[in-house]
């Protein structure tokens, strides 16, 4: 028993929440669920509105999501018979009659068939309305009027809450909180009563003596009870629902008394899309009054409805989504202009097809598509002004029509309503697609075409007099269609592009023009004469029967028995080859190259035929008898020679092919330039189908395309720098190759300098130029203009605008479509100071900012450092490695070349190349004395290095400036030669790594043997390093700089950058410009401190002593001769900029000033 109790209880929650689901997916808005009530009572609908299935009823289309009916389509599909109202229990029912709704107050039609012993009904013209009674009183007009009565009863009154009236003596009990009560009657003496909780009561009727009927509260319903002459009740048998079952039955929305038919203004169904009424009308209202404000209508089409004599004026007003209105077979006349104007939204597609007399409208330009059924033989203007969107046009009409000024139509279909009336048509200043007529008959100057930009004319059915029928054909036509309308001569003037001409059955005389792209001809049944054209081998589609020509091309008689013979039927004159006939098939090519994988190749020629079902498989037609595709198959694994095959092309005719295999692949690629052009050239063995992909983006359209040679045009800003190009075929793709592009111009490889007193710049690189009087480059300096002096392939000469602060200027170059800017090439030097900074010491004065330490043992950035005696160091090279070794007490220093490195515009690194194999050779004839020369030829980059140690003191020249050198200082020349940039705007970096450690001899000198070293350094206004001392336990490397460097023989700028440290190994380097050949020329002299001690005796570290045996014990300075050059950047990038170094015990300290200056660690570096 207990199991079947949670069984019942399961089931029964199962019920409920599918019902619960019901009703909150349904239709809960009261005004949607009063406006569909009084939809159903005005058309006798049997829709069920009660809760939970109002989107079941046919005809309506709901959103679940919001709750709403989203679609009505009103039409016979739906049942007729009583309405469920809203709200009300599963039998409330407002009973309809047997009849249809359609009955217009018939007497062989009842609403009820509810009557008295002798009653005969009356209908109203409301389907809801009920009547009944031995002589039946007349029945209101009020849609609200639920039921008459009476045996001799009353006029019913007209009031609009009139639910009921009652006969002679009858009398009427109504409470008003019933839920509803509709179809009764009273007889003469009859009385009734309603209890205030009945739900419902219905359909009933009490004869003459009827006695007084009483229902139970608890009685759901009584429906259709007939109470005859003598008050008897028959047929009823109320059944009460279970209290306990009621109780579970939650409905969603609370019960409404629905006694009161609804009253509404207008189709309250605010989210409807579409509404369709099709042959289903109302007698008591015209339905259309009703659809106005309906603010999400997008769809209206009402067929068939009978009884539509007008449009009302407030159709569709305020419904401002309505693009489409379809009304057909429908007895009104016309479309008010009031109606367009209270639209207010975007009606684009209008049908109506209906009789219309008046065509007046005014406010159309909205519109898109209009379909027309007219009925007056008035004159149609159709302009450009009222209908400028207009795009399909059809009218059926039997008047003239003139369209003119019309911009957007693309099809125009024009129906003659009254045959073999000839009517004028006039086309002028139009844009049009097609134009077609039917049934229409037009005079000789009624067809028109002035200005109009037609390209299909169809004309069907209908009469073209005399025998020049049309005038001023549209120049673009492509199809001429004109069929069983008597044409008789094709106008001389008729496009020869046609596509198709289609004008059998007609009477046209004379010989076929030579079209030149015709896809169909049909010219059957007239009398054509003559020549067929040899054009006319290449229309796939052909009907030339029943005519009269008297000679074809040989193309069709190649192809006579299988083909053409069909073409010719029936024409007057015997055109089948003669037995001498020979068909001659000629390819253009019969041998081909085919891509290994397969493909599809043309084959070309003449005679070739048409595509039939005999045709060799993979043969299809591109156009008949000159051009067809064969579909290649891939090479056979073990396929060494030559394929062949036969090609049939038809039954009649075949030829003999031959083919050899290729792989697609790039062998040759080549940039070219000219000014406001770039093309890229491709060689190699390529396929048809093949599209380039550079860096993976297709280029589609090229120059040119055969087996050999592509050629592409490319966008004038396209990036320099390593590109990846491939082939992509249909079933392969080539390999990959690579290619660095690089512009030829504008290139900048140096610049000269800006001085004070000049300020005539001279731009060297690559530029375009040409004694014909190219177009002359623009040149801006910051952002200003400068005035060209003169100008050649290699360099250019201008006027640089002052630049106060001096330092580097940004340069843009424009030439010939191309431009180039660069921020590390134009230099503006400035005064130098008459003061160092630390001042010079020990007899040393100062020329332009730096000390000039003159003759003597003083040497170094303010002449405080001595030179060592010659027998307190050595000095060797390396015969490996371009490396030369100092010997001197307790210091070890090493500096290398790490790599080369080209950066782009924004100093990102592109490529990158370490040195690591050298060539050594020794030069005697050096004017400085003993040259060790270092060579390296790796990635096609030459590097040598000469490294010469002066055997005397001297005066040296390099880039215009006289360096003082010192004997037995080291001299180092770098030469970069051959680097391919692989941009115009990249340049060229030497980094340059450097590290150093203390050597230990012995405990006792341990004290005096820091562990930190210190560079001091000098930098110019633009930051870059002049020179620099790298000291350490007394031993001082010091090196010397310019700013200057040789760039393919010419002065350039050199700056040296800071690029960090990592593992305590500094990275330095040196920028140069684009250069073919770059030479830097640093010099490096060893020093010691005066001021150093190592300890011994009585004196403490850093006391003078000049007994000092700081310099017994050789320590090692490794210069890897490479890396001399960027000592002095070692320093710059290890400790900065303007610090100034002082000691402080055992360690090196570093304060900011204009003399950098800094402290580290120098065993770290180690």
């Amino acid at each position: 028993m207990h199991k079947k109790v949670v069984n019942f209880i399961y089931i029964l929650i199962l019920i409920l929440t599918t019902f619960n689901n019901i009703v909150k997916s349904d239709v809960t808005n009261e005004n949607e669920l009063n406006t569909l009530w009084w939809i159903a009572i005005q058309y006798g609908f049997a829709w069920n509105l009660s809760s939970g299935k109002v989107c079941s009823n046919i005809g309506i289309v709901c959103d679940t999501s919001l709750k709403t009916v989203k679609s009505l389509t009103l039409n016979s599909t739906i049942p007729l018979g009583s309405v469920i109202a809203p709200g009300a229990t599963l039998t409330t029912q407002f009973p309809i009659a047997t009849g249809t709704a359609n009955s217009l107050g018939s007497s062989d039609s009842s609403t009820t068939s509810i009557l008295g012993s002798s009653g005969t009904s009356t209908t109203s013209n409301d389907p809801t309305t009920i009547t009944s009674g031995t002589s039946g009183s007349t029945t209101s007009n009020d849609p609200t009027t639920t039921s008459t009565s009476g045996t001799s009863g009353s006029t019913t009154s007209n009031d609009p809450t009139t639910t009921s009236t009652s006969g002679t003596s009858g009398s009427t009990t109504y409470d008003p909180t019933t839920t509803s009560a509709s179809g009764y009657t009273i007889g003469t003496s009859g009385s009734t009563t309603f209890d205030p909780t009945t739900t419902s009561a219905s359909g009933y009727t009490i004869g003459t003596s009827g006695s007084t009927t009483s229902y139970d509260p608890t009685t759901t319903t009584t429906s259709g009870n007939t109470i005859g002459t003598s008050g008897q009740v028959s047929g009823y048998s109320p059944t009460p629902i279970q209290p306990e079952i009621l109780d579970l039955v939650d409905f969603s929305r609370k019960l409404q008394s629905f006694t009161n038919q609804p009253s509404i203004t207008f189709l309250n169904l605010q989210n409807l899309t579409s509404l369709v009424i099709n042959g289903v009308i109302t007698n008591t209202v015209n339905i259309l009054d009703y659809v106005n404000q309906m603010t999400g209508l997008e769809y209206i089409e009402i067929t068939n409805i009978q009884n539509l004599n007008t449009f009302p004026d407030l159709f569709l007003f305020y419904c401002p989504k309505v693009t489409s209105l379809i009304v057909r077979n429908v007895p009104a006349t016309h479309l008010s202009d009031v109606f367009f104007t209270k639209t207010d939204g975007p009606l684009t597609n209008i049908i109506l097809d209906f009789p219309i007399t008046r065509f007046d409208w005014g406010e159309t330009n909205s519109i898109n598509t209009l379909f027309l059924r007219l009925n007056n033989n008035s004159y149609i203007n159709i302009d450009g002004y009222t209908w400028q969107k207009l795009k399909h046009l059809t009218i059926y009409t039997e008047a003239p029509i003139s369209i003119f000024n019309m911009n957007n139509l693309t099809t125009v279909s024009i129906f003659c309503t009254i045959a073999s009336t000839y009517v004028p048509f006039e086309f002028t200043n139009n844009i049009m697609g097609s134009l077609n007529f039917k049934n229409c008959y037009v005079v000789d100057s009624g067809l028109s075409f002035t200005g109009t930009n037609l390209t299909s004319l169809v004309f069907l059915d209908g009469g073209l007099s005399y025998t020049t029928p049309i005038v001023n054909l549209p120049p673009n036509l492509e199809i001429f269609q004109v069929e069983f309308s008597g044409l008789s001569k094709l106008k001389s003037n008729i496009n020869l592009d046609l596509k198709q001409l289609i004008i059998p059955n007609n009477i046209v005389s004379g010989q076929l023009p030579s079209f030149n792209q015709l896809q169909k001809v049909n010219t059957s049944s007239n009398l054509l004469s003559g020549s067929i054209p040899s054009t006319f081998c290449s229309i796939p589609d052909i009907d030339l029967s029943k005519n009269k020509f008297t000679s074809i091309p040989d193309c069709f008689k190649c192809h006579w028995n299988s083909l053409a013979s069909h073409w010719f039927v029936d024409n007057q004159n015997d055109l089948s080859p003669n037995s001498s006939f020979v068909c001659e098939i000629i390819l253009t090519i019969s041998s081909f190259n085919v891509l290994s994988v397969g493909e599809t190749l043309e084959i070309t020629g003449e005679n070739l035929g048409w595509q039939t079902p005999s045709t060799t498989p993979g043969l299809n037609m591109v156009i008949p008898n000159s051009k067809f595709t064969f579909d290649f198959p891939p090479k056979p694994a073990l396929l060494l020679a030559t394929t062949n095959r036969i090609l049939q092309f038809t039954p009649d005719q075949s030829v003999s092919i031959e083919w050899n295999y290729y792989n697609l692949e790039i062998l040759k690629i080549d940039f070219i330039q000219f000014p406001n052009v770039l093309k890229l050239n491709l060689t190699g063995t390529f396929d048809k189908n093949g599209i380039v992909y550079i860096n993976n983006s297709p280029f589609n359209s090229p120059l040119f395309h055969s087996h050999e040679y592509i050629l592409i045009e490319l966008p004038l800003d396209f990036k320099e720098g390593p590109i990846e190009i491939f082939i992509k075929s249909i079933k392969v793709s080539s390999p990959i190759v690579k290619k660095t592009f690089k512009r030829a111009f504008p290139i900048i490889s140096s610049a000269s300098i800006v001085t004070p007193t000049n300020n005539q710049l001279t731009i060297y690189g690559t530029f375009y130029y040409n004694l014909t009087g190219s177009i002359l480059p623009t040149i801006s300096i910051n952002n200003q203009n400068c005035a060209i002096v003169s100008t050649s392939n290699s360099e250019i000469i201008v006027n640089a605008p002052t630049f106060s602060q001096g330092g580097f200027a940004s340069i843009t170059i424009n030439d010939n479509g191309f431009s180039i800017s660069s921020s590390k090439i134009v230099y503006y030097e400035k005064v130098k100071p008459n003061q160092c900074l630390p001042s010079c010491e020990n007899g040393g004065t100062c020329i332009e900012g730096q000390c000039n330490c003159g003759v003597g043992d003083y040497y170094g950035p303010t002449c405080t450092f001595k030179k060592p005696a010659p027998n307190t160091y050595s000095l060797v090279t390396d015969q490996t490695q371009p490396q030369a070794t100092y010997s001197l007490s307790t210091v070890e220093f090493e500096f290398s070349l790490s790599s080369l490195q080209e950066l782009d515009f924004n100093d990102v690194v592109v490529q990158d190349i370490k040195i690591d194999n050298w060539e050594y050779k020794e030069d005697k004839t050096n004017e400085l004395g003993v040259a060790s020369i270092y060579y390296s030829n790796q990635s096609n980059v030459i590097v040598s290095v000469s490294v010469v140690v002066p055997t005397k003191s001297m005066k040296y020249e390099f880039a215009g400036i006289t360096i003082n050198l010192e004997k037995d200082q080291v001299k180092v020349s770098l030469n970069i030669s051959g680097w391919q940039y692989q941009s115009s705007l990249n340049t060229l970096r030497a980094v340059f790594i450097s590290k150093s450690k203390t050597i230990k001899v012995d405990d006792d000198d341990d004290k005096c043997k820091s562990t930190n070293g210190t560079i001091d350094s000098q930098t110019d206004s633009s930051n870059s390093l002049l020179s620099f001392t790298l000291t350490r336990n007394g031993g001082i490397l010091f090196g010397s700089f310019i700013d200057r460097m040789i760039s393919n023989g010419r002065v350039a700028i050199s700056k040296v950058v800071d690029m960090g440290i990592i593992d305590s190994v500094s990275y330095v380097g040196i920028n140069m410009p684009q250069c073919d050949q770059c030479i830097l020329d640093p010099n490096y002299a060893v020093l010691v401190d005066p001021q150093f001690s190592n300890g011994g005796g009585d004196g403490a570290c850093g006391a003078t002593n000049s007994n000092s045996r700081a310099w017994l014990i050789p320590v090692a300075v490794v210069i890897p001769i490479v890396a001399i050059t960027v000592l002095a950047l070692t320093g710059y990038v290890l400790f900065k900029k303007r610090f100034y170094i002082y000691r402080d015990g055992k360690t090196f300290k570093f304060s900011k000033r204009r003399k950098s200056k800094g402290k580290f660690n120098m065993d770290k570096l180690g």
